[in-house]
């Protein structure tokens, strides 16, 4: 019997081994894997809501004078100021960003290729003042040759941006209904200066460029005490979902004024809320709102006590681009709710959640329902 177990004893320990070192293998492994985990975890808690000491500064055009308000920004850069426009035909903008040039700022300028060849457009001229350091979307390799550089904005230092529905002309600025921001932050201006990176590279309407990198940023002491700014640029960051989930989240009532809206999606997330008793007030531009793909008959004809669907009366444009969610969330930006608006053209949109602001542009919803 002794000699048997001897026999066995050797093949017994290596089993054991074995074992004992499969299992503190499997161990190391977990505990890497735990600790790889759980790395990324904080990582994701760690971006959730980026703080930061910033500021913003809300205005309406024309009753703000915005063609003041932009070129009083440009005019503070020390460094740099980077722009994505979709249309420029401004005299005092090319006069000021000329200066600017002159007195070394590091000036860079997109524009959309289709308004570049407008007769008033200032891309000529502004070519010659910054020569390479200004270009259009010509090269666009994703979606349709007729979809969108879209955007208007601006990134002042690496820390300040412009940024609304206010295309930089005198239309826009004098007699089209716009919106426009000017918000101080270091992680915001990151955004949007990896967005106009990309699109210096050509990456225009492309849905598999990088995610914005600081999605949600909570500015704290601002004029309206702490503002918290979703940032999306469209089509990478799938604005779709978020302008619906964040029309899903309205518990009373919803606020908006569009240029253009076309999107079933959207307007079907608006009509489900009246199913939960939300009130929908909507303004739509007069222009558009009579073009075969426009949502506005169909929201003006339904037979529901919680909708209330009108056209503004602006001889030019109502070029607003929100919706404001219980007067608290406010969403805005370049982008019309439209199937190229979400994914074709070049957009970025933001979502502040803050009451003061809402009711801000509560108030302009009314204003331009008045007139």
């Amino acid at each position: 019997m002794n000699q048997k177990l001897k026999e066995f004893a050797g093949p017994i320990a290596i089993f054991f081994i074995i074992v004992i070192a499969l299992y503190f293998n499997i161990e190391n492994e977990l505990t890497i894997r735990i600790n790889h985990l759980t790395e990324n975890a904080k990582n994701v808690v760690a971006f959730d809501v980026v703080k930061e000491k910033g500021n913003i500064s809300i205005y309406f055009c024309p009753k703000d004078n915005c063609e003041e308000h932009l070129n009083d920004l440009i005019k503070s850069a020390n460094e740099s100021v980077y722009c994505a426009f979709y249309d420029v035909k401004l005299d005092s903008l090319a006069e000021t960003i000329g200066k600017a040039k002159k007195e070394g700022i590091d000036v860079k300028i997109i524009i959309d290729d289709h308004t570049a060849q407008n007769k008033n457009s200032k891309y000529d001229e502004l070519g010659q003042i910054l020569g390479e350091n200004i270009k259009t979307d010509e090269k666009r390799s994703t979606g349709k040759y007729n979809n969108l550089m879209h955007d208007k904005f601006c990134v002042i230092d690496n820390k300040t941006v412009f940024t609304g529905s206010f295309n930089p002309t005198d239309r826009g600025a004098h007699q089209n209904n716009n919106n426009m921001l000017v918000i101080t932050s270091e992680y915001l201006a990151k955004n949007y200066m990896e967005e106009f990176y990309e699109m210096q590279n050509d990456e225009f309407g492309d849905r598999d460029s990088q995610a914005v990198s600081v999605p949600v940023v909570e500015l704290e002491n601002t004029g309206y005490g702490n503002v918290k700014i979703e940032n999306y640029f469209c089509p990478e960051d799938n604005c779709k979902k978020h302008v619906i989930d964040t029309i899903n989240r309205a518990n009373s009532s919803i606020y908006f004024c569009t240029f253009s809206f076309t999107e079933a999606n959207t307007r079907d997330a608006l009509l489900n809320a009246t199913k939960r008793g939300v009130k929908i007030y909507g303004l739509f531009d007069k222009t558009q709102a009579g073009s075969k793909y426009s949502v506005f008959d169909e929201m003006k004809n339904q037979n529901n006590s919680n909708i209330y669907i009108y056209k503004d009366s602006n001889p030019a444009f109502m070029h607003h681009k929100f919706f404001v969610i219980d007067e608290i969330i406010t969403i805005t930006g370049s982008m019309n709710p439209t199937q190229s608006g979400y994914f074709y053209n070049d957009e970025n949109i933001i979502i502040i959640e803050n009451p003061l602001i809402g009711q801000m542009y509560k108030e302009e919803y009314d204003s331009n329902r008045e007139n």
